[in-house]
């Protein structure tokens, strides 16, 4: 009990609830004083660590730059050889892809051609067929038709037109050259004899 008191000191309140505590659970203050002196211990591995792991730090900063440069050589190195081997699985890769044997496929393709059921396409089929609805088509048709007979009405008027019986002729001038007394000047005013007549 003195050792913790010697330790603590007799002044606080903590040390003094620390000693009622120890007495009333019947435990040992030195218990105390060693889980202090192994906390101290503890602290002091740790500040020691912490100094060691500064003087690495300092010692590494202390390296000399021609070894940064054989770093950088080597990373250089590394570098080169990661990308001669990444160049080098593509090339392989472009080569396997060549060599693909374009037979394979289409059979493979023909295969799978050969696998689909007749059945199955002609059940779509008829389902697509009977899915059409009647009423559209009959009525696309009866367009259709209305169409067709309008124009054949157009048609047959235009034939009627254009196939209507009349007789044209001309009389032709000159038609007395043959006489003796003809001459150019004959009939200037009988210019009338020659019209277009319609029968």
């Amino acid at each position: 009990m003195n050792i913790f008191l010697d330790k603590y000191g007799t002044d606080t309140t903590t040390n003094f609830h620390l000693m009622r505590w120890a007495n009333e659970l019947n435990i040992s203050p030195f218990y105390y004083c060693m889980r202090d002196e192994i906390n101290d211990l503890k602290y002091k591995k740790e500040d020691k660590i912490a100094k060691q792991k500064l003087d690495i730090q300092q010692l590494i900063g202390n390296i000399p730059d021609d070894n940064e440069d054989t770093f950088q050589q080597e990373l250089n190195a590394l570098e080169t050889k990661l990308n001669s081997e990444l160049q080098k699985e593509l090339r392989n890769i472009k080569q396997e892809i060549q060599s693909i044997d374009d037979s394979e496929i289409k059979t493979y393709i023909q295969q799978q051609i050969q696998n689909i059921d007749d059945r199955e396409i002609k059940t779509y089929i008829q389902q697509q067929i009977q899915n059409i609805d009647d009423s559209v088509i009959q009525q696309q048709i009866t367009t259709i038709n209305n169409l067709v007979l309008k124009q054949d009405k157009n048609i047959v008027a235009l034939g009627k037109k254009y196939l209507k019986k009349e007789s044209y002729y001309f009389n032709l001038p000159f038609g007395n050259l043959s006489s003796v007394h003809a001459s150019i000047t004959d009939n200037i005013d009988g210019s009338k004899d020659y019209e277009y007549k319609k029968y």
